[in-house]
């Protein structure tokens, strides 16, 4: 229910993907990792977003340093090109469809909702107030959540 929701699932589509920013920073461009992505889960109660990426031991360092600096670089310091933010905005609403494409899909997103006391069309205004997400919105809560000098950091090591 919080209103920040919709600005974080398009923040999650910018950075996340193979279309996404760090995908293309640091795996593409540094050859940091195998995969990169970013995911944002919010329950009823709270949420959180992560960044995840595949990489050596000994590039460890140099990728959680790649995380910050396109973060910087392309959410805090500007504003985010309209392309990438339409480009978000776009594959968010052709997955919302996708994605109910069968019954069966449709009937379990009704009793998820359900037992979320949750109304039958809250995921597709979720997707209509991700179309109205400004460059300026992403860059604010970027700014707000983003910034965190001691972020939680899980090392999955050999």
């Amino acid at each position: 229910t919080n209103p920040e929701t919709p600005i974080f699932n398009v923040m999650e589509t910018v950075l996340s993907g193979q279309g996404g920013l760090l995908f293309r920073d640091l795996r593409d461009e540094q050859a940091l990792g195998y995969t990169v992505t970013a995911f944002n889960r919010q329950t009823t109660e709270t949420g959180y977003l992560g960044l995840y990426i595949g990489t050596e031991p000994n590039k460890i360092s140099v990728a959680e340093k790649g995380f910050k600096d396109t973060i910087q670089q392309s959410l805090i310091d500007n504003l985010l090109p309209e392309a990438e933010l339409n480009r978000a905005k776009n594959q968010i609403e052709g997955e919302y469809y996708r994605e109910r494409q069968s019954l069966g899909s449709r009937a379990s997103e009704a009793a998820i909702l359900t037992l979320e006391n949750r109304p039958l069309n809250y995921a597709m205004e979720q997707v209509k107030k991700a179309t109205h997400v400004t460059a300026q919105q992403i860059k604010e809560l970027a700014q707000r959540y983003l910034l965190s000098e001691k972020p939680y950091i899980v090392k999955i090591l050999p």
